[in-house]
C-alpha cells in the first residue's frame, strides 16, 4: 500500500492549483520567524490513542519552510503498515519509542510536494532522545541545514505476551523542547476600524 497524505492546503507551491508569489512564503516569517513551528499547538496535530496500532492524530496549523500547511482532515496513523515508516524495518518490531513527526521539504517543481505524517522508530541512543533520532534526518541547501521533520509527538510501544505482539501503550508529548511551537514571538493586529 502506497503512503497515503492527509488532505491538506499549502500556500505556496509554486506550481500548485492556487498559485501566488512566493512572496507570500517570506510574510510567514512574521508568524514564524523564519523557524518551522506548528501554529496553535493546543489545538493543532493532538494525538489520541485509538487502539493497539492506530493513532489519530487530528488536524492542524503548522509553517515547514516558509509555507504555510494546513492539514485539514484528522488522520489515523497506523503503526502496523510499514509505508508510514521512514526507515525499511518491518512495523512495530521492536519496543521503544517511536516518534511521529510531519515531513516535507519545499521545492519548485511539478508535481508540488505534500506534506506526510510519517513514523520515526528511537535509534537506538542511550534513553529516548528525540533531538538525537530526529537529528539524522537533515536536508542540505546551499549553506543552511535544516531538519525535514516537525516532531508531532511519540508513541511508546511495548510487548503484550498474551497476545504475542508490539502494541502502541501510551501517546507523549514528552519532549516539548522538540515539539516546534511559536509562542511569545506572536505580533497582534487590531483588525478593528480606523
Amino acid at each position: 500500500m502506497a503512503l497515503i497524505a492527509p488532505l491538506q492546503e499549502r500556500s505556496v507551491d509554486p506550481y500548485s492549483n492556487r498559485r501566488f508569489s512566493s512572496v507570500l512564503n517570506r510574510i510567514t516569517r512574521i508568524a514564524s520567524g523564519g523557524r518551522d513551528v506548528i501554529l496553535f499547538p493546543n489545538q493543532s496535530f493532538r494525538l489520541t490513542f485509538l487502539n493497539y496500532k492506530e493513532v489519530e492524530v487530528s488536524n492542524g496549523i503548522c509553517i515547514k519552510d516558509d509555507v504555510l500547511i494546513h492539514i485539514t482532515e484528522d488522520f489515523n496513523l497506523d503503526f502496523s503498515d510499514n509505508d508510514y515508516y521512514v526507515d525499511d524495518s518491518d512495523a512495530m518490531s521492536t519496543v521503544g519509542t517511536y516518534f511521529i513527526v510531519l515531513s516535507y521539504i519545499y521545492a519548485r517543481k511539478l508535481p508540488a510536494p505534500v506534506a506526510q505524517i510519517q513514523i520515526i522508530r528511537d535509534t537506538g541512543s542511550p534513553g529516548p532522545d528525540p533531538v538525537y533520532a530526529l537529528g539524522l534526518y537533515y536536508k542540505q541547501e546551499g549553506i543552511h541545514t535544516s531538519s525535514v521533520y516537525i516532531f508531532l509527538g511519540s508513541v511508546t510501544v511495548e510487548w503484550n505476551a498474551g497476545e504475542s505482539r508490539n502494541e502502541v501503550t501510551a501517546v507523549n508529548y514528552n519532549t516539548p523542547e522538540v515539539r516546534p511551537v511559536a509562542s511569545g514571538d506572536w505580533i497582534v493586529l487590531d483588525g478593528g476600524e480606523l
